[in-house]
């Protein structure tokens, strides 16, 4: 039996591990939302297999994007700061990765150099659209 890491395969859209960690940690917080106890970043990296440090980056994200709460001291760790059904999973990728962008010229005040002769453009706009407004129409609520 081989126990090396696999390859990874080739694949057009791949979320990123930050992203999934993110999403990761908001649904662990979000499980434990409904007893207002702090979870430690220290637990949830254990329990899920993950870098404490990768996590620690990625709850920075989520604090500047006033989706988690910190408490420091004993019994201190992190909480959502609003419910899990009022924040969706579009909420949560884009505070760790940034604006969902399938192609720089669909990013905000990037112009698309061909302009309106672009013949994939518009194929990539209905892409982004559906998968913003599918990450957006799921709460961590539906997650947990």
């Amino acid at each position: 039996m081989d126990n090396r890491t696999p390859r990874r395969s080739k694949a057009l859209f791949r979320v990123p591990m930050r992203a999934h960690n993110g999403l990761v940690l908001m649904t662990a917080l979000a499980a434990a939302y409904p007893s207002k106890i702090p979870m430690s970043l220290e637990d949830i990296a254990t329990k899920e297999g993950m870098s404490q440090g990768f996590l620690e980056d990625i709850a920075n994200d989520l604090r500047r994007a006033k989706l988690i709460t910190g408490r420091r001291g004993k019994g201190g760790g992190y909480v959502l700061a609003k419910p899990p059904k009022r924040m969706t999973v579009r909420a949560v990728l884009e505070a760790v990765e940034g604006p969902i962008t399938l192609v720089d010229c669909l990013g905000s005040g990037v112009a698309c150099p061909t302009g309106h002769r672009c013949a994939s453009r518009r194929i990539w706009k209905k892409v982004q659209d559906s998968i913003t407004s599918s990450l957006g129409s799921v709460t961590l609520a539906d997650l947990t």
